[in-house]
């Protein structure tokens, strides 16, 4: 008897999001996933729920951060600078944020920088 489909739309497990339905490259169900660095890959449901797969893959900029570890900056203000949005990650894999300076000026600052006043 086949097993009913979870639905895990929009559900989230570790840095990835499940989007759409779709069928793995054995063409069992499986999920197009979001990453949070951008990426997409495709996941079956049960390697999801289990943990086995947390992020698009080894070529992943955030795949040593385990989802919800990383703090999120959005919104706090660091001396002149307001924090409005994540925005990339450098050659370090440093996460970096778009941020506001009371001045008006606009600029990118990685959270570690921020965090220690730099």
């Amino acid at each position: 008897m086949a097993q009913k489909l979870i639905d895990e739309l929009n559900n989230k497990y570790g840095l990835l999001t499940p989007i759409a339905l779709t069928k793995d490259k054995n063409n069992r169900t499986a999920w197009l996933c979001k990453c949070d660095c951008g990426n997409t890959k495709i996941v079956r449901g049960s390697d999801l729920r289990k943990g086995k797969i947390t992020s698009c893959g080894r070529s992943c900029p955030l795949r040593y951060i385990r989802s919800g570890t990383f703090i999120d900056e959005t919104g706090n203000k660091y001396g002149l600078l307001t924090v409005m949005y994540r925005v990339s990650f450098d050659h370090k894999t440093k996460i970096k944020w778009h941020c506001k300076c009371d001045c008006g000026n606009e600029c990118d600052v990685s959270g570690s920088d921020l965090r220690s006043g730099q």
